[in-house]
Formats: structure tokens, sequence, C-alpha cells
């Protein structure tokens, strides 16, 4: 079975030589035109194996974006086929694919050899792939990774699953020794670096443990094997071949099990907490060191005694003998806690005030083993717990005497204190105690936003916010700096409460508005970078320009004043309104800001254009602008750059006409080379002279017309057709033309003029007849529906023979009508009786490239 080439050439009489040229090799061969249609037949069609790309399919996507496109939906060997040779052009098809670039001009030899490498090319890369996915496939059901260096260059291969277990996608890495290096940790490296020289030095095998950095910042343990690999006689090593396997969790695993011997032993020897440790009869086993001085015995005189020996406790009122918790807990299995004001007697008769618990010892079946009695010397806590009594009035006096406000919320932000000074802000709201904070200090149903209590309750650290005071509260302050510290339970450490530290800062909160003003205008002129700044009160209509403004139009600063009218009345009577209007959509807020361009004269009389743009900074509450802040910028040497450029398109413009004039002349010349040439040979060469008249009328068009990419296809098809039967046919030919005006590409009146020219032509060898009147009409209508242009060519006469077929035209002329029409995307339909009709449908877009088709008339 022959193999499928898919041909992308946009020049469709090319494209016809190639597509014979690869078929006469014993290729399929399908055509497409552009490299949008490419990637759809590769996306349809399964058969095609071998891609063989113009570079340069004219408008819309290139050869390379299109081999790029296609790559994404399937492998396949891109051939590039292009008459570019520069250097740029061979660089950038390196980029995309590795099969092969061959100019146009290279010869068949070439081509065919260029086509057959790259299937063998192909094909061994796919076989290479299949291998090192089958070696993959083995390493990930080991869960290993495996690499593969290269001793003589240094590369190494990295399998997939390596990639994996350090987070990267497999073409994140470069495929080097350095990568490996890089990546290890800073502590195992010069351990792992001189253990991997010595085994090549000396060409053993070795298996090394070492920990290497993943991509999201963490570390691995990996252990990885490695051998060496003989690729000569001589014994020298080419390749070092190893696996590496994740141990990170086995690390974590041994590390934490000595971490927790160790901390266990260290916990017990340097926690506050005494810690006494009994077996299931209750004899001692273990005294930290809390425990061994608090109680006077040492380790080795407790060990083997019976817990009252050591541990006597009483009641520190009564002095009865209290029983140890061993015994209960024993029986119940439960946590047990000693009993309130519990004194411990030492072995010297030390008193201490002790509390906590005892709790049970069960081994891996659930059973008591033995108990575990942790106690503290609280003596310290009663001493501190008196001197807090004494010392809560004392702090209560504290409270009355600062002049700033103190509240005590609990969690829902009930008040349960306020000092005087809360009092006396809030005095008409008394009483505050027992109400919620929002209800007393701000008029509300609901908590404030924003509120620092609530945040300070929900994050537990301290949180601080500036708050008004509500203008309904006859309170002589207006703004407050608000501090919440969190009240947290000793016990639980949950918070309980908050206190509210409260400040009056009206009076710097004001400084601080009058300042925030100030710097706004001096912000926005250091951004103006040296623009000029205006800065407008619209409550008084008073402007403050700055001197750089002033400057900027000629003026010292005291010739300019303070009002709008400075500005507004020099500015040119031609740009005053939509100035105006550019202002007024700001103003009104349906624009985020304002911005203009416009002349504004100097002093000296001329105009300068300027980029006027401005912000409102302060509205009123219905929305009205307070105050608006801006700049100005002088833009006329941007101006004049701007009106030299459009200068400079319209050169080009004139350029482009030339050139168009000039292969005018060049084809009239080859026309006129033919017509000489067919008066001496017996060959018919009038077909030929036909078709390069078309091309050359599309150029003098172009030449008498302001549009240097359009034709207006009426007067274009009435010239074809005269120059067909006027030079071609033996009798007069009546033209019907009944074309609009319509300007359609410059590239698709081209191929819908040889087509005409070809049904004109095959009119006069094989339609008209000398019994009628010779007619040929053309038509072209705009189907807004289905998009489409119609074009219609009838010639009275003879009927169109049944046995030709425009599937599978045998003749040039029928086969170039069927390949134009492709290249422009249409249809053609044909009607054959009684005299032939044909139909051509092609799209409105394929006629126009940058601007929109003009409307044909209905």
């Amino acid at each position: 079975m022959s193999k499928r080439i898919l041909l992308v050439e946009d020049q469709a009489i090319l494209a016809m030589s190639e597509a014979k040229l690869l078929k006469s090799y014993g290729y399929e061969v399908v055509t497409v035109y552009n490299g949008e249609d490419s990637i759809r037949a590769v996306e349809t069609d399964p058969e095609i194996a071998l891609v063989l790309m113009d570079i340069d399919l004219g408008p819309g996507m290139d050869g390379t974006e299109a081999a790029e496109g296609i790559l994404k939906t399937r492998d396949l060997p891109i051939v590039f086929l292009t008459s570019h040779s520069e250097k740029e052009y061979v660089d950038k098809v390196k980029t995309i694919t590795s099969y092969g670039y061959v100019l146009k001009n290279s010869g068949e030899f070439v081509i065919r050899e260029s086509i057959q490498m790259a299937f063998q090319l192909f094909d061994s890369h796919k076989k290479l792939q299949d291998q090192e996915e089958q070696l993959d496939l083995a390493m990930d059901a080991e869960d290993h990774g495996y690499w593969d260096w290269n001793l003589d260059t240094n590369e190494v291969y990295f399998s997939p699953k390596y990639f994996e277990m350090l987070g990267y996608e497999p073409d994140e890495l470069p495929g080097d020794y350095r990568t490996w290096e890089k990546l290890l940790h800073p502590e195992d490296k010069e351990y792992a670096l001189e253990t991997v020289r010595e085994k090549l030095k000396h060409g053993e095998a070795f298996e090394l443990e070492f920990r290497l950095l993943t991509k999201s910042g963490t570390w691995k343990w990996i252990k990885t094997k490695g051998k060496l690999y003989y690729a000569d006689k001589r014994s020298v090593p080419h390749r070092f071949v190893g696996t590496h396997e994740d141990i990170t969790e086995r690390k974590h695993a041994e590390q934490q099990l000595k971490m927790r011997e160790q901390n266990l032993h260290t916990t017990l020897n340097s926690i506050g907490d005494a810690v006494i440790a009994t077996d299931s009869q209750g004899k001692v086993i273990r005294l930290n060191p809390v425990a061994e001085r608090l109680c006077g015995w040492s380790i080795e005189e407790a060990e083997g005694k019976m817990l009252e020996d050591i541990f006597r406790i009483v009641n520190a009122h009564t002095r009865r003998s209290l029983e140890t918790p061993v015994k209960r807990v024993m029986v119940t299995g439960n946590i047990v806690g000693l009993a309130n004001h519990t004194l411990l007697i030492s072995k010297t008769g030390e008193e201490h005030q002790i509390a906590d618990s005892a709790a049970p010892i069960r081994d891996e079946e659930g059973e008591i083993r033995g108990v575990v009695l942790v106690f503290r010397d609280v003596t310290e806590e009663y001493r501190k717990n008196r001197q807090i009594r004494e010392s809560k009035e004392f702090l209560d006096a504290v409270f009355l005497s600062i002049q700033d406000g103190i509240s005590v919320l609990d969690t829902d932000l009930t008040i349960t204190y306020a000092n005087t000074i809360m009092e006396r802000w809030y005095a008409s709201n008394l009483p505050l105690v027992g109400n919620r904070c929002y209800s007393a200090y701000h008029n509300s149903d609901t908590p404030c936003t924003p509120c620092p209590s609530l945040r300070c309750i929900n994050s537990g650290k301290t949180e601080s916010d500036i708050v008004p005071v509500e203008t309904e509260i006859n309170s002589p302050i207006k703004w407050v700096e608000l501090f919440s510290y969190p009240l947290i339970d000793a016990e639980t450490g949950k918070i309980k409460g908050v206190i509210e530290f409260v400040r009056d800062i009206s009076e710097r909160r004001n400084a601080e508005k009058r300042l925030e003003e100030s710097e706004a205008r001096w912000q926005f002129a250091l951004e103006g970078a040296g623009d000029g700044v205006w800065d407008w009160n619209a409550k008084t209509d008073k402007v403050f320009f700055s001197r750089q403004w002033k400057e900027m139009l000629g003026y010292n600063e005291e010739e300019i004043g303070d009002t709008l009218f400075e500005w507004e009345s020099r500015i040119h009577p031609e740009d005053k309104e939509r100035c105006f209007a550019d202002l007024e959509e700001h103003l009104s807020g349906n624009a985020p800001y304002y911005k203009n361009e416009h002349r504004v004269r100097c002093k000296s009389g001329e105009y300068k254009w300027i980029l006027d743009r401005g912000k409102v900074i302060e509205r009123t509450q219905e929305g009205k602008p307070l105050r608006v802040i801006g700049t100005h910028a002088d833009i006329s040497e941007r101006k004049k750059n701007e009106s030299q450029l459009q200068k400079a398109i319209e050169e080009k413009d004139f350029l482009m006409r030339e050139l168009n004039h000039r292969v005018k002349n060049n084809l009239a010349m080859v026309s006129s080379l033919i017509s000489l040439k067919n008066s001496e040979i017996e060959t018919d060469l009038s077909d030929l002279k036909n078709r390069i008249e078309v091309i050359s009328l599309v150029h003098e068009k172009l030449h008498h017309q302001n549009e240097v990419d359009r034709i207006e296809v009426k007067d274009y098809f009435q010239k074809i057709l005269e120059s067909v039967f006027y030079s071609t046919a033996d009798r007069d030919v009546h033209i019907v033309n009944t074309i609009e005006q319509a300007s359609i590409h410059t590239k698709t009146a081209m191929s819908l003029g040889l087509l005409v020219n070809e049904i004109a032509t095959n009119a006069i060898k094989y339609g008209f007849t000398p019994s009628e009147e010779a007619r040929f009409t053309v038509t072209l209508t705009r189907d807004e529906n289905s998009r489409q242009y119609i074009l219609t060519l009838s010639n009275t006469g003879n009927p169109f023979p049944e046995k030709v077929k425009l599937e599978h035209p045998e003749t040039l002329g029928l086969q170039l009508v069927s390949t134009l029409v492709q290249q422009i995307k249409g249809t053609i339909e044909l009607q054959k009786q009684p005299h032939p009709v044909f139909t051509v449908r092609f799209p409105l877009e394929n006629s126009s490239s940058v601007h929109e088709e003009l409307p044909l008339a209905e």
C-alpha cells in the first residue's frame, strides 16, 4: 500500500506540478493551499504519513506556524519545501522539525531522497521511543528511576520516573552530569562526588545514599546503585548506568525513632514538672530530676521502693495523710487528679504545694503495666494568686487614672468594663456596661466595618484601626484610634474577651487629611515626570496651576491666575467642544479618568499640542466632583512625527503603484514575445498569451486606482473578455456584463480572471455556432445568507459534451478551472443543456484581506 503525503502549497499551478511528481514516485497525494486547511487535513485523515510543507503560504498562517499546529495534533515527519535559503529560515525550521529542508530548485532526485530519508528517520525515532518506553515501564513497576551517563559526552539520560521523584516534568532539567551535581545537598555533595570519582577510577559498582533538591524546594533522600559498562577491548568505560530509589520515608522514620528516644530522655530530664513512673504493683521505676528534688530521693535510692514511701502527701489544712492516686488508676484505668490543697513532704521535711494527675501506662494489648504520676510545685502560684488579688485594686485605680478610653468586651462584644473616660465621651448612651459595643459607641444594630475587636477575637493577635465616631452621638470626639488586645484564658488558651484601648485622634486626623491632600497633589506632580500639574477645586472653581504648567506655555509664575478660565480661554476653538465632552464624560462618572489631546495657545500666540489627563479624587455623597487633579504634557513633537509618518505611508503607496506598472510592462513584453514565436511555429500559443494578459490586466488596474490590493471586477472581466474574443474569435461576440460595482482582493480577482479566460476560450473553440448569435454572459451576485459570491458564466451555441466531467478533467484548461476554484475555496456547477452555464460560488471573506467587501447592488 502506497504512503499518503499531504502537499501544502499556496500556488495552484505549482501544486499541480509537485503533486504529479510525487505521484510518479508511487505516493498518494492530498493537496491543500493554506496552513489552516493543512491542520484540518491531518486531524481528519489518519492515513497521512508525511507532510511536504511550503514555508511561504501567503496571507494568514505561514508554513512554520502550520507545522507547529500539526505537531500538536500528531507526530508526523514534516519536510519543508521552499525557495528561501536564508539562514534565518533554516534556523527557524530546525526549531520545529528535524526531517529536512529542501529548496524547490534542488531537482527531483533531492526531493525524492529527502522524503525517503524523512520516512527512515521517523521510523528510527519511533523504534527508539518504543524501547525507552518499555524500559520506563519496567522501572516504574519497581517504583525506581534510572539514569544513563555517557562518559564520552557527559550527557545523562534521566527516566520520567527520575523526574517524577523530584517533582519535575521530563523537559525541565538539562540532560547532563551537572544537573545531578547541582541538586545535591551541600552536606552530601563532597562525599557523593568523591565516591563516584573513586568508583569510576577503579571501575567498581557502587551504592550510595544522598539528598536531592526537589522542585518544591524540599529535600528527598535517594538511594542510587550504579554500574559501569565497557564498550571497547581496552576496558575503557563509556557508560555509567544506575537506578534511583526514593528512601525519604525510611530515613524520616529512622530519624523520628531516634529523635523520639532522645526527646523522651530529654523531656523527662528537662521538663518543669516532676515525673514518677511505677510498675503495676506501685513500685518506683523512674524519677526525673524535678521529682528527685521535690521528694528528696535520688533514682538510685527510690528505685524498687513503694510509691507511698517516697511520695508522702497530706491535706494542707488538716494535715491528714492522703492516698496516692496509683491505686485508683490501677482500679479504674482512668486518669486521676490530685485533690486541691495537697502538700508533698520530702525526705528532708520540706513541704511543697503540688497539683496535677496520674495516668495509666498500657502495653500494645491495652493492659495496664504501670502508672505515671506528673505533678508540679504550685507553691509559687499560691503566692502569686495572693499577689494578683492584691494588685487588682491597684489596676482598677490605674484604669481610672488613664486619660485614654478603656473598654473590656467579652467574645460577643458585650461591654463588661468601661473607664470614666469612655463614660464621659459617650455620656448620652449610659450605662455602657451590659450593652454591645457597636450599640453603645456607634448607635448601630450590627458590628462595625472595620471592627478590630472582631479581628482580634478571630486571630488571637493585637489588632488596630482608625474608626469614625457616628455624628448622631453627641460626643466631643470625631475620630478614635482603637487598639484591641486579646484576653486569653490561662487554662484553656482560648480567647475570652478583648481589651479596647481608645485614643482621641480627632485633631491628628484633621492634620493627616490636610497632609494627604498636600501629598496627593505633589505625588501626582512627581508622577508626571516634569509635566505641568493642575488641581481644580470644583466647588470654588479655583485652580492651582504648577510652575511647569505655566512655563510650558511661556508664562511666568505671576502671569497666570487661579481660575478655570485661564485654561478654557486658551483652548483652540476647533478642539474646545471635543475637549469638554471628554471632561464631562469623566466628571459624570461614565469614564474612569479624563484624557484629551488638544491645542493650547502659548504666550507667543502659537499653539502647542497638549495631552491633558486628570482624575476626580474626591466627590460629594451624591457623586458630584469636589476635587480634580491632572497633568499637562507637551506632545507637539509627537504630533509632528505622526504627520511625517503619514507622509511616508503615502510615499510607500506611490512606490507600490510604480512597481505594479513595471510588472505590467514586463508581462506585456512576455506576451509580445509569445506573439512573435506564435508566428514562427505551428502550435497555437494564444491560450498562453491570453493567460498572461489576464495577469497583466490586474497590474494595469492596480496602476490606475488608489487601492493596491483590490480590483473592481466589472471592468476587469470586461477587458478580459474583449481581449479574448477580439483577438481569437473569427466572428463578433456580444458580451453581456451585468456585474455592478464590486471590489475583490487582488489574489482572488486574478484567480477569477484566469477562470473567466479559460471558460471564454472554451466557448470560442467548442461553443459558438454559425447559425445563431454568438453571445457570452457574465454575472456576479452576492448571497448574504450563505456569505458567498455567485459568479455565472454562460454562452450560446452547442451544449457541453456529456462525456466531459469537471470532476475528472482531461484538458489542461478544465484542469486549471477546477484547480482555481479550489484555490479560492469555492465550488463550481455546470449546466450542460441546452447551452453551457458555469456557476461558481466562493466565500465573501475570500474577497477581502483587510477591508470589508463593497456591497453589490441588488
